[in-house]
């Protein structure tokens, strides 16, 4: 019933939400290998592990793919390399 409809907000949390894996990316022609679901517009933002409070530069990844292949996730877009950097990685499914 929201397909092609702007997002709602939350209002409200009832439980802790589990920000360490991966959400669903959204629906693609090509049939991908991982998760998918209408709900997927989400943004995935991932630090070093220092405790840093100076300011770190901000890399923001949007995926190619045409809206027929890629996504946000971490095994396709991941920070692994980049999180070995003093920066900040954030990248978004659409």
């Amino acid at each position: 019933e929201l397909r092609f409809q702007p997002p709602k907000p939350v209002l409200e949390y009832k439980e802790v939400v589990n920000a360490t894996e991966d959400g669903p990316s959204c629906p693609k022609p090509s049939r991908p290998n991982y998760p998918v679901d209408e709900d997927c517009l989400t943004i995935n933002v991932y630090t070093p592990t220092s405790n840093s409070s100076s300011s770190l530069p901000v890399i923001f990844f949007i995926h190619p793919g045409g809206f027929y292949t890629m996504s946000g996730r971490s095994d396709l877009a991941g920070p692994h390399y980049l999180l070995d950097q003093d920066l900040v990685l954030v990248t978004i499914n659409y």
